[in-house]
């Protein structure tokens, strides 16, 4: 199983992508605080989008594979447009949401307006912006070129099952 799975070149252009926008999160984070933080490795949100990445670089890896005239082509796009609307669109809004509940509650509990309560901080990083959509994007159709290319260098063939 795991053979198939490493042998695989549209599944690797996949997580090529989704790892990336992973790895890119950690320097962009490292620039930005000045701090290595490698749970970025695994976090949600943020620049750029992985889930972008992973979605389009499956997308562009069946349609340089198989054809982009194929039906699973057509599947993978349709996956992408869905999961790219709710990065930006739904997700975006959740994290809205936990920003101003994380600025609300600790004001209503200085006031003592309610009594034992247990605040949870919410995560606010969940969704994505356009620019890092269009960025996951570029990470996914690179790593579905780079893998197709790469495949055409060495011949790439699935192992003997």
């Amino acid at each position: 199983m795991v053979k198939v799975l490493l042998y695989n070149p549209i599944l690797t252009a996949a997580l090529l992508g989704w790892l990336l926008a992973q790895v890119t999160k950690v320097v962009v984070y490292l620039v930005g605080e000045r701090q290595l933080n490698l749970a970025r490795l695994f976090d949600t949100g943020g620049m750029p989008s992985s889930h972008t990445s992973l979605v389009v670089g499956l997308a562009s890896a069946i349609g340089l594979f198989d054809g982009f005239h194929s039906a699973a082509f057509a599947v993978a796009c349709v996956l992408a447009i869905v999961v790219i609307y709710d990065a930006t669109g739904i997700r975006k809004s959740a994290g809205d949401q936990a920003q101003a509940l994380n600025q609300i509650i600790p004001q209503l509990l200085s006031g003592k307006l309610l009594k034992n309560i247990d605040f949870k901080v919410f995560k606010e990083l969940l969704g994505h912006n356009p620019l890092e959509v269009v960025i996951g994007f570029a990470y996914g159709v690179i790593s579905g070129f780079l893998v197709y290319e790469y495949s055409l260098l060495i011949a790439w063939k699935p192992p003997a099952i």
